[in-house]
């Protein structure tokens, strides 16, 4: 197989990868075995011609999605550390340096884990929140959308403790930047709540 091909196909699966998180996100948020169904498919297509890398972040990602609103499992049978891996890979794959779409996804499932509070101490260890700090500087711009977006449901649903840390970590100045630089309504909807949470004029 050529380069060309190889691209092509690269392309093909990105595309059906958009498509299958699209439609993950309307279902419903029980787990049942649509949700299964899906899961494992989400798995199971980056395993074609991709690195590991990837796979193990398809992997956490899906799981972040499926996982939207609920609280991370500890463990699962055959892996007592499940809860902990899927988040360190989630961090680990939402680095500025990591393909791009990797990244978006990531942050898009620490944001909908972020959902429900008792996942909050899993995504705050580690100092986490002054390394998305450091990426609204110096991170891809088509991210700033999910690392605000993740910071604003940090912020919404955060014990009182939690909103403090936010508050204390985060450049206020670059959120503000990024409200007036990025036009999406995404991005205007979660700096507004950034905004008017942190108390900026």
């Amino acid at each position: 197989m050529d380069q060309e091909e190889e691209n092509d196909d690269e392309k093909q699966e990105d595309q059906e990868e958009k498509e299958l998180l699209k439609k993950i996100e309307h279902i419903q948020w029980e787990w049942n075995d649509e949700k299964e169904a899906l899961f494992k498919k989400g798995i199971n297509l980056t395993k074609s011609n991709r690195i590991v890398r990837r796979e193990k972040n398809a992997a956490a990602s899906f799981t972040g999605f499926l996982f939207k609103k609920r609280k991370l499992s500890d463990s699962i049978e055959g892996c007592s550390e499940f809860g902990d891996l899927v988040m360190s890979e989630l961090k680990i794959s939402s680095e500025k340096d990591q393909y791009i779409n990797d990244i978006i996804n990531s942050l898009l499932a620490l944001a909908y884990l972020a959902e429900n509070k008792e996942n909050h101490p899993r995504i705050l260890k580690d100092n986490y929140l002054s390394q998305l700090n450091q990426y609204l500087t110096e991170g891809h711009t088509y991210s700033f959308c999910y690392i605000l977006r993740l910071l604003a449901m940090l912020l919404q649903t955060g014990e009182p403790e939690t909103k403090l840390n936010v508050i204390e970590s985060i450049n206020k100045s670059r959120v503000q930047q990024i409200s007036e630089m990025r036009d999406d309504k995404e991005t205007a909807a979660s700096a507004k709540i950034l905004i008017e949470e942190m108390n900026y004029t």
